[in-house]
């Protein structure tokens, strides 16, 4: 046969096996180059290592949004798109336009469900923007609501609230 069998302890079973580990098992931890992360003496971490930091001014500073403030991007956007292209039909067909006001939604009964999230959300976020409206471009819409979800963000520099995550501003 054209196969070596391989039997562990035997290292002239294979023999370039031989060559690579110098003698020594490739997987030993004695071949293993003396690598450490940090110098012997400071291996122990102490309490000031593992203080907790604060997370709202790295959100603030790096303009992150928060998971809740993407849950609320996308549903609005993924609204938007939905309107715009009437695609795919039976989505469309579940949502309720206003007659008298083509860019205002009629909500369903409230549930967890995008039907009900995604229009509260766009009326909410159209109370803040006076003359916004879905016959404007996606990326104008994208761009004003994500930093209207920014500045709800920056509210209260020093602490998270609850108005971090269910306000649009202006």
């Amino acid at each position: 046969e054209n196969f070596v069998k391989f039997e562990p302890g035997k290292k002239d079973t294979i023999p370039w096996l031989h060559k690579l580990s110098r003698g020594k098992t490739p997987l030993s931890p004695a071949s293993a180059p003396p690598m450490r992360a940090r110098p012997l003496g400071e291996q122990k971490l102490g309490v000031e290592f593992h203080s907790r930091e604060p997370s709202k001014p790295l959100f603030t500073e790096h303009s992150l949004l928060t998971v809740q403030n993407l849950y609320r991007l996308r549903c609005t956007m993924d609204l938007v798109k939905l309107v715009k292209t009437g695609e795919p039909a039976p989505l469309y067909g579940t949502l309720y336009i206003s007659r008298q006001n083509t860019n205002r939604f009629i909500t369903p009964e409230p549930s967890i469900y995008f039907f009900y999230q995604a229009p509260m959300l766009w009326n909410s976020f159209r109370k803040s923007t006076h003359n916004l409206g879905l016959e404007q471009d996606e990326n104008l819409i994208k761009n004003i609501l994500k930093n209207s979800l920014l500045l709800a963000q920056k509210q209260n520099p020093d602490y998270w609230s609850n108005s971090n995550f269910t306000e649009f501003l202006a």
